[in-house]
């Protein structure tokens, strides 16, 4: 099977906003991020807390900039992808964002409130499905999917729409497809042999409109209640993308038909202008037909088939899906304008977690040999070079570069009377991210801290030059109460700050001492231990004779704390420990 390759852009947007210059599009990025989700919450309410309240002033008739902001795409990866599906639901709610806020958002009650270790140490998911599917139980993950999403919203019309974010509403969810997709070339040349791939870095694509538009192959979201057809599907997909491999249930994920993948479209690089003076075009988007089996099964009908596929965490083969959004975001014209006075979208990626890459200067290979130190090597090195992009490096670190920005983890503290970056600026990054889990004010810490890093990003960072066509509406009363300066030029804010939102959110106190009793995390660990034990006992092991022993076994272990003073869980205990002393949080 060859190529199949049409022209065409991904999905664009950009068309589809309001016509004039003072429209200004944004797509967010939520990449991957565990406990540290409790993080991107904080953000993501600042920031629709903020053009909620921009945008009230707007219809009171104060003096007030009359440009406006439209979110366009959202894109998310593992627990950013749970953050998008929450954010979609909490938006068909008119009560979102609260501008009283009388109760806490659904992103704070998710990633906060909800959920916590002693859900995920539980036993529900062995209970409901005895054979063992993760380490820890993902059953409460769905609960907790099913309460937030799924409860039965105000109505609202398409009058009610926030005028700030599109219609559609653009959703990429990113999933690690472990069925994969298969793709083969044939080179010029060729006498019947292919060269073979498979897609394995999978997405699922909705959009939400109040007024049921849509976009080529997204799955449409209405405006429906509760958690049925599309909006199920929305879940499973968000819950698949945060399925981290071992520790949570893989998630399996249907499509029906093959139109999803028939008519994807790939960016391709093109060759150079014809003229030297012509501006260079450096890719093309295009479909890429997969290889399908040739002729296609007659009793599969191809437009009816049920393609399913079991999915792990979306963050192993795109944990930062920033190119889906750009693509996105650009539309027909292929690219965002980057400079300063030109600019009229960007991409905004809220990262908790952004690699930093460094030498190890007492690295040992001799060390590192063996069989136990070269798998966790391989699986890291694969994972990092899947994540490598060379252009997205050097145009997000150029300071002349107006269409991509970043929302990281920044925290100060006070030493000796002097303002320092703190070492560690979140609570729950500990354990490879999973500290957060183990006490609700580790994530009250980072909500507290996103929403002040949204604040400061939005007056410091998110600005353009004020010759921008955006502020060509702007008094110099305006201009004179929001400028700032910087490299010899004067910036005015993309999103201005009212009433609340321009009061200073002070630094959240680091939550030392906050881990609660250690002997309840013991039990439960233990607790859970034992269940998984039970569970693969009766499972995968046949033999009566073994099955007792097994048991016995484990007995045995439980015994010693009695005889040797020391518990099975102690050397987990003590390296939780470790860490969290090592963050000044015990």
């Amino acid at each position: 099977m060859r190529f199949t390759i049409g022209r065409g852009r991904l999905h664009g947007v950009s068309e589809m906003a309001r016509n004039g210059e003072d429209v200004f599009g944004i797509a967010l990025v939520m990449a991957g991020a565990v406990s540290a989700g409790a993080y991107t919450a904080g953000v993501v309410d600042f920031l629709f807390e903020a053009l909620d309240a921009w945008e009230r002033r707007k219809r009171s008739g104060a003096d007030t900039p009359h440009h406006r902001v439209e979110l366009r795409v959202l894109t998310g990866a593992s627990a950013g992808a749970v953050t998008a599906a929450v954010l979609a639901s909490a938006l068909r709610d008119r009560g979102y964002p609260d501008p009283e806020a009388k109760t806490p958002s659904p992103l704070h009650r998710t990633w906060v409130e909800l959920i916590d270790l002693g859900g995920l140490l539980g036993d529900g998911d062995l209970k409901a499905r005895p054979e063992i599917r993760s380490l820890l139980n993902a059953s409460c993950l769905d609960e907790i999917a099913t309460e937030v999403m799924g409860r039965q919203p105000s109505t609202r019309s398409a009058q009610d729409w926030p005028a700030y974010v599109a219609n559609p509403l653009q959703l990429y969810l990113t999933v690690t497809n472990l069925r994969g997709v298969p793709y083969s070339i044939y080179f010029q040349g060729e006498t019947g042999s292919a060269y073979g791939m498979s897609l394995h870095a999978d997405y699922m694509h909705f959009s939400l409109s109040p007024t049921g538009q849509t976009v080529s192959t997204a799955i449409p979201l209405g405006l429906a209640d509760g958690l049925t057809g599309p909006w199920a599907e929305l879940k499973d997909s968000a819950l698949a993308s945060a399925a981290f491999p071992v520790g949570l249930a893989a998630r399996t994920l249907t499509r029906t038909g093959t139109l999803a993948y028939d008519s994807r479209l790939w960016p391709i690089p093109t060759a150079g202008p014809a003229k030297p003076e012509e501006p260079c075009v450096c890719q093309e988007e295009k479909t890429i037909a997969p290889a399908w089996p040739s002729p296609w099964p007659a009793q599969q009908p191809r437009g009816r088939w049920h393609y399913q596929f079991v999915n792990v965490d979306g963050g192993v083969a795109n944990n930062e899906p920033f190119e889906l959004a750009r693509r996105c975001l650009a539309g027909q014209d292929g690219r965002n304008p980057r400079d300063a006075k030109e600019a009229n979208r960007a991409v905004v990626m809220v990262d908790p977690f952004p690699s930093e890459a460094a030498v190890e200067f007492d690295y040992r290979a001799e060390e590192r040999e063996g069989l136990f130190a070269v798998l966790p090597a391989l699986l890291g090195a694969v994972t990092a070079q899947m994540r490598f992009k060379t252009e997205e490096l050097e145009l997000a670190r150029s300071p002349e570069v107006f269409s991509r920005f970043i929302i990281a983890p920044t925290r100060w503290e006070n030493a000796g009377g002097v303002q320092r970056r703190a070492r560690f600026a979140l609570a729950g990054g500990g354990l490879g991210g999973f500290a957060g889990f183990l006490a609700q004010p580790y994530r009250q810490h980072d909500y507290q801290l996103g929403r002040r890093n949204c604040q400061q990003f939005l007056r410091q960072h998110f600005l353009l030059d004020e010759r921008n066509p955006l502020f060509r509406s702007w008094p110099e009363a305006l201009r004179a109460r929001f400028r700032s300066a910087g490299e010899g030029r004067s910036y005015l804010p993309i999103i201005p700050l009212f009433g609340t939102c321009a009061e200073d959110i002070p630094e959240p106190p680091w939550p030392q001492g906050k881990l609660g009793d250690i002997e309840v995390l013991r039990k439960r660990i233990t607790a859970r231990a034992e269940a998984l034990v039970r569970a693969f006992t009766d499972t995968r092991v046949s033999s009566g004779w073994d099955r007792f022993l097994l048991k016995t076994g484990w007995r045995i272990m439980q015994w010693r704390k009695r005889l040797f003073g020391q518990d099975m869980v102690d050397p987990l205990i003590e390296a939780i420990q470790n860490d969290l002393r090592k963050r000044e949080l015990l």
